[in-house]
């Protein structure tokens, strides 16, 4: 376990720093990743740095200072991106944002 703060979360296999706070909100590696949904929970950081998961099964898989906000976005790595509405996808690159739901930038 990492020397992160867990609150009904887990986080593993991480160098720390991490917070997991919601029902089965995961973070699985990286340092200093936030998984955070406490109404619904099920939020998820697959490694990486500074990233940030907050929406009902949202997803970030890696990368740098990504963010999935809503419920099921998701965050395919890269750096600096967001997926801001409900069912948005970054799939990789820098610097990009999905701003309406079911939008999709590959990289």
């Amino acid at each position: 376990r990492s020397r992160g703060i867990a609150g009904c979360g887990v986080c593993t296999n991480g160098t720390g720093g991490h917070f997991a706070k919601g029902v089965g909100c995961t973070i699985n590696g990286g340092a200093f990743n936030v998984a955070w949904n406490e109404a619904d929970g099920y939020s998820t950081i697959n490694g990486g740095q500074n990233n940030r998961a907050k929406g009902e099964y949202a997803t970030v898989n890696g990368g740098y200072a990504n963010e999935a906000h809503k419920d099921d976005s998701t965050v395919g790595g890269g750096g600096q991106n967001q997926a801001f509405e409900a069912a948005s996808t970054v799939a990789g690159g820098e610097l990009n944002m999905a701003m309406e739901g079911g939008a999709t930038i590959v990289g």
